[in-house]
């Protein structure tokens, strides 16, 4: 098992496999794009703010460490059996 403390993660082929329940950690809720701070709902819904695009940093971490490998789908992750 593997911690990944960032922004939370988007629903996607490559990582929904891998999941286990978590938190998304963006404290302002300006920034959070779910109206709310740190949560026990680890899904993110971006944290665009200010009219910047979202970074989606915590799912494209997540997947880097976990996505699911051999599927004709994105990226191989670094760990995709964890």
């Amino acid at each position: 098992v593997v911690a990944v403390l960032d922004t939370g993660i988007a629903s996607h082929s490559d990582l929904n496999g891998n999941i286990l329940p978590g938190y998304d950690f963006i404290i302002d809720t300006a920034v959070a794009g779910d109206g709310n701070g740190r949560d026990s709902n680890p899904a993110d819904p971006g944290d665009y703010y200010g009219g910047r695009a979202s970074s989606w940093h915590g799912t494209h971490v997540a997947g880097t460490v976990a996505a699911v490998t051999n599927n004709g789908v994105g990226v191989a992750g670094t760990a995709p059996l964890a």
